[in-house]
């Protein structure tokens, strides 16, 4: 029989609502330190997130669920994560035709770029790159 691991409850919440909010067994953040995996009865921290992909893994350790983020903050205790993000995408219904158009729009501007229009393109970069690359498949 397989080992059972504990769980920890994971909220992801967004300025407009609440995004999602389960039990999971093990959820690996984009941290600005690194991928940070985060299970029950860590010791608990505060630590900000990079563009990259939120994975979510079942009891038997299998990555399930997979989220773009391009920031936010995560805070972690011993039984619960919760993850403040100003948006959110499901790698399962995002299309990456749209995400590379939006890279074409901005990249036709040219090279003088404005702050928020690079930001924004390399975001959409990182999304670009995730789709394509996807963590923990």
């Amino acid at each position: 029989m397989p080992e059972q691991h504990e769980t920890i409850s994971l909220e992801i919440l967004t300025p407009e609502k609440p995004f999602l909010a389960k039990e999971v067994t093990l959820v690996v953040v984009p941290s600005q330190e690194g991928d940070l995996g985060v299970m029950a009865r860590i010791a608990p921290m505060l630590c900000a997130l990079r563009p990259g992909v939120i994975c979510i893994f079942d009891e038997m350790l299998n990555a399930t669920e997979r989220y773009f983020v391009a920031s936010g903050t995560a805070w972690v205790d011993d039984r619960k994560v919760t993850l403040l993000v100003p948006e959110v995408f499901d790698l399962k219904r995002t299309d990456d035709h749209t995400t590379l158009e939006k890279i074409k729009k901005i990249e036709a501007k040219g090279t003088n770029l404005d702050e928020e229009s690079s930001l924004q393109l390399a975001v959409l970069r990182q999304k670009h790159y995730n789709l394509q690359n996807i963590p923990y498949a």
